[in-house]
């Protein structure tokens, strides 16, 4: 019994794949439009997938953590990693004048009336 071995090569295996797809291409068009529409439908979003909250990811015990839980006060509860404008008075010695807590009061108002907006 004489057995003849036939070898695929790979160019017979891409022309054999490329007449299949010429010849079925309507088919295979309607294959992927419905595909694509099951899988949106049947899968659920990217954006319900991603958590951009980074603080979810780190320890309570973690510097930025407990940083972020020292700027609650000053930032508010609802800052949601948004870094609000701070200004920093600081005086070489001695307590803050007058003219320093006016300046602040001039701060604070144009503050609230930027975060209003």
């Amino acid at each position: 019994m004489l057995r003849v071995r036939r070898t695929v090569s790979v160019d017979a295996a891409y022309r054999a794949l490329g007449r299949f797809v010429v010849r079925f291409r309507w088919p295979i068009v309607a294959f992927w439009i419905l595909a694509a529409i099951v899988t949106s439908a049947a899968l659920p979003s990217l954006a319900s997938q991603i958590n951009d909250n980074n603080s979810a990811f780190l320890p309570a015990n973690a510097p930025s953590s407990k940083a972020a839980d020292l700027a609650t006060p000053i930032l508010g509860a609802g800052a949601n990693g948004r870094v609000a404008d701070i200004t920093i008075i600081a005086t070489r010695s001695g307590r803050l004048t007058s003219a320093d807590l006016a300046a602040m009061q001039r701060e604070t108002a144009l503050t609230k009336r930027c975060s209003h907006r």
